[in-house]
């Protein structure tokens, strides 16, 4: 026994629309290039071959390595008086001229040499055409770019770039043309901060300062040297970049250092703000055998909105800026410190910095380094990252941090606590047996 299902007729549309007869009617004379657009005026036929009527909303300029469309650049968009009416092909013919069509058009430096043809396509009927690029001006791949390994920061030395303060970097750069035999003027340099090379994720540009425009020979370079530009981080997204990047206008092609100087510290600690408040420093010792016992203060800004600072970090270190640097182990403050549980919101349009007082830290000295610690510490844990470190020296004076005791009497003095410790145990354990 056979099931028999009905269909439901479904009336299926085709388009039956040609595009031919391409003509470029403005500028008569015209050269593609790849570093300036030109913008083209130029008409097509359409005809329709069947008994309904059809619209065409939207015709696609492409250069093109032959006239069947093998390799293509991107699309060029096309304005009009969209969309464009084409008759039955019972009714006048079902052909339509339509001219006054624009498009722009600039070659892309990785296929410029295969370009030979320029074709406008329809794009519900998948029909084209092509004409050959103007034998007048043609199609020149000069291209200006920056030659490798040539972008060198030569000032400041050192520098940071932060999300708070700007700096103006100082530069050399090669320029050089190449692949055609056209002179450029290059109009503009943009410096970035971004993610990688590709500038996948980057910052607004900051313009260079120079004698603009700079013009480039063909098939020629110049090394053009003391451009400045001034950089500042956007905290949104300054934990992403890892470059620092140059791009040349008109052609916009990109050189990149990679650089590990920038703070992106989204919270800091208030300069000179870290003070001991119990005990005096000069009643502080710290030893390898037992834990101090501090209680500080400090003040806190922001650099974005919605901060919070979700834990304070204290630990012995040394020289900063030493290669051969060495810290302690942290350890999170407690008492009027904040948590993850209980974080401070730092708002970072304040006429003053943030108070956190009465915050308490336990700090004992490691064997391993203790002979080398100069500095006590803090940085604050803030969005789940460590920022904004502030360090006073080990000392006894005012505003110093306490004095490390790294004798062989506080070892010594150490294995006698420790002695005394398991005595008490012992002694501890012997009592509990005879009761």
């Amino acid at each position: 026994m056979y099931n028999y299902v009905a269909l439901n007729k479904v009336q299926l549309y085709f388009s039956a629309i040609t595009l031919s007869a391409l003509t470029i009617s403005d500028p008569p004379d015209y050269s593609i290039t790849t570093f300036d657009t030109v913008e083209l005026t130029y008409s097509v036929t359409l005809t329709n071959s069947v008994d309904n009527e059809d619209t065409v909303s939207t015709i696609n300029v492409y250069l093109s390595d032959d006239n069947a469309m093998t390799t293509t650049s991107d699309p060029f968009d096309t304005t009009g008086d969209f969309p464009i009416t084409v008759p039955a092909s019972s009714s006048g013919g079902g052909v339509v001229t339509e001219n006054d069509l624009k498009t722009k058009v600039i070659a892309d430096v990785s296929q410029c040499s295969d370009y030979t043809y320029i074709c406008a396509k329809e794009l519900t009927s998948d029909t084209h055409d092509c004409v050959l690029i103007s034998a007048s001006g043609g199609i020149d791949c000069s291209n200006i770019g920056v030659a490798d390994d040539t972008f060198k920061i030569t000032s400041p030395a050192d520098y940071t770039i932060t999300t708070t303060t700007e700096v103006t970097l100082t530069y050399d750069i090669k320029l050089e043309n190449s692949g055609g035999d056209l002179d450029i003027d290059v109009t503009g340099i943009n410096l970035y901060l971004a993610d990688d090379n590709d500038m996948t994720t980057k910052s607004a540009p900051f313009e260079s300062i120079g004698n603009f425009p700079i013009k480039v020979g063909a098939n020629d370079d110049n090394e053009v040297s003391g451009l400045t530009a001034t950089v500042i981080a956007d905290a949104e997204q300054c934990l992403l970049y890892k470059k620092i990047c140059v791009q040349v206008l008109p052609n916009e092609d990109t050189q990149c250092l990679a650089s590990d100087d920038i703070d992106c510290s989204v919270v800091s600690v208030e300069e000179k703000s870290f003070v001991i408040t119990s005990p005096s420093p000069s009643d502080i010792t710290y030893t390898t055998y037992k834990d101090t016992e501090i209680t500080f203060d400090l003040q806190v800004t922001a650099t974005v909105d919605e901060a919070s600072v979700t834990g304070v970090n204290v630990y012995f270190t040394n020289d900063i800026d030493s290669e051969e640097r060495v810290k302690s182990d942290p350890v999170l403050a407690t008492g009027g410190a904040p948590t993850p549980e209980e974080p401070k919101p730092i708002d970072h349009q304040a006429s003053e910095p943030t108070d956190i007082p009465n915050c308490e830290a336990k700090l004992k000295l490691d064997d391993d380094n203790c002979a080398d610690y100069t500095l006590l510490c803090i940085s604050l844990s803030a969005d789940g990252g460590v920022e904004g470190e502030e360090c006073i020296p080990l000392g006894e004076e005012e505003n110093q941090g306490g004095t490390p005791d790294c004798s062989e009497e506080s070892g010594s003095a150490k294995l006698g606590i420790h002695a005394l410790e398991m005595f008490t145990s012992l002694l501890v354990v012997l009592v509990v047996q005879r009761i």
